[in-house]
């Protein structure tokens, strides 16, 4: 269901990502705000490791 959508031009779909220091979310969402799909992930913001800035 989400191929055919994803492929026509005039459908928007939204990214959004939080990124910190503990760990990192992202969810991609149609304009509806019905949610694709979600990603976990470790630490995205190194600013306070040695090298990180």
């Amino acid at each position: 269901m989400y191929k055919s959508k994803i492929q026509n031009p005039e459908f928007k779909i939204f990214l959004g990502v939080d990124g910190g220091q503990s760990h990192t979310d992202a969810l991609i969402a149609d304009e509806s705000g019905t949610i694709l799909g979600r990603g976990l992930g470790g630490a995205s913001n190194h600013a306070e490791h040695p090298g990180g800035r």
